[in-house]
């Protein structure tokens, strides 16, 4: 139902004193940084300091594969080809898992690190895959 007018012509309706009550209100002003605090590095949390960068893998080989064991001991064969693709086996929240996923070089420290483009398998998944392996490589080549 629409709100009636008065009569006097200094008052306002209803609508039109929300309406300016609300572009009256000022907008909260969020906390800005001093300009003390501008130029200063956040010190690190106590105990938590900034890992030095990891060592070399080691380099190792199997049936004539190389492969490589990260110093968090999680063993990779790369793949090769332009985009750094690596084949990894690692454990996560108690299950091994089979990652195949391409990485990129960190520009800030320079080291290897995962990137979003990738498939985590189970060891059940795997074995499946390596199961339709000769099937899939006579496809690839033709019949």
């Amino acid at each position: 139902m629409p709100k009636r007018k008065r009569d006097s012509d200094e008052e306002t309706t209803a609508e039109e004193s929300d309406a300016s009550s609300v572009s009256d209100r000022k907008p909260k002003k969020r906390p800005t940084k001093t300009s003390a605090s501008k130029g200063k590095a956040k010190a690190p949390a106590e105990g938590k300091t900034k890992a030095p960068a990891p060592s070399a893998a080691e380099e190792k080989e199997i049936n004539g594969v190389k492969y490589k064991v990260s110093p968090e001991g999680e063993s990779y064969v790369e793949l090769g080809g332009k985009l750094r693709k690596r084949l990894t086996i690692r454990e996560f929240r108690g299950a091994t898992l089979i990652d195949i996923r391409e990485f990129y070089e960190d520009k800030s420290s320079g080291e290897m690190k995962p990137g979003k483009k990738g498939i985590s398998l189970s060891v059940d998944e795997w074995r499946d895959l390596l199961r339709t392996s000769e099937a899939m490589n006579i496809l690839v080549e033709g019949p």
